[in-house]
């Protein structure tokens, strides 16, 4: 495990770092920010504020390995799945629980997005740029399977911003979007993403909900840190 002194006060203040790298989007009518995990609606918010863009959520879910839950080999999002197959088959996941632990990865996901989002139609991605935040990317499962959801909106361009992740996830994703945005790397296994960061408490349901739903558009005044 890396040991590393934290990089980021909190989730604002990473979604803050990332605008600075996204400023020739602000202000732009046909830019809109999406948070792929309850962790990262805060980054997501904040990176919204600053680039005035509009923010959303789709929430993607892990599918882990039964016998080792630590272990992962694919995400779901509410109508994708993304699979490694060679390596269900190295745990001997046989295709019956696939399909079982994906269904029920994919009720859940559902679920929070009823709980986050409510009842509205999900956002227009037809020719704009979509930029998929998350507070890191320890495994790029969730991510991959975000942005192949975002692909069947037809954007013009994908970029996912990130504040920290391992080396190689940031090489494993950059074939498949327009531009993957990462400060912090490390060429190494096993990266805690909440190591990187002073203050790491995931937001309630209340408090996700309420930035959800506010769609980025809430003054400055409700950001707990603001930088230069």
């Amino acid at each position: 495990m890396l040991a590393k002194a934290p990089e980021y006060e909190d989730r604002l203040q990473a979604g803050q770092s990332l605008a600075k790298l996204l400023v020739k989007y602000q202000g732009k009518k046909d830019v809109i920010v999406l948070a792929i995990s309850k962790g990262g609606v805060e980054v997501a918010f904040s990176l919204a504020q600053r680039l005035k863009a509009p923010m959303d959520i789709v929430i993607s879910r892990l599918l882990r390995v039964p016998q080792q839950p630590e272990t992962a080999f694919g995400a779901v999002t509410q109508d994708v799945v993304i699979l490694n197959y060679a390596l269900a088959a190295q745990w001997g996941i046989k295709r019956d629980a696939i399909r079982h632990l994906a269904r029920d990865a994919q009720d859940e996901a559902s679920d929070e997005m009823s709980v986050y989002r409510g009842a509205r139609p999900v956002p227009e991605l037809a020719n704009k740029t979509v930029i998929i935040a998350d507070d890191g990317m320890a495994l790029g499962f969730p991510t991959i399977s975000a942005c192949n959801w975002v692909k069947r909106g037809n954007p013009r361009d994908v970029i996912v911003a990130v504040p920290v992740s391992p080396l190689f996830e940031v090489q494993r994703l950059r074939p498949l979007v327009d531009d993957v945005i990462c400060p912090i790397t490390y060429d190494t296994w096993g990266l805690r993403i909440g190591t990187f960061y002073r203050k790491w408490r995931i937001p309630t349901d209340a408090e996700i909900k309420a930035l959800v739903e506010s769609g980025g558009e809430v003054p400055g005044a409700r950001l707990r840190k603001k930088t230069a």
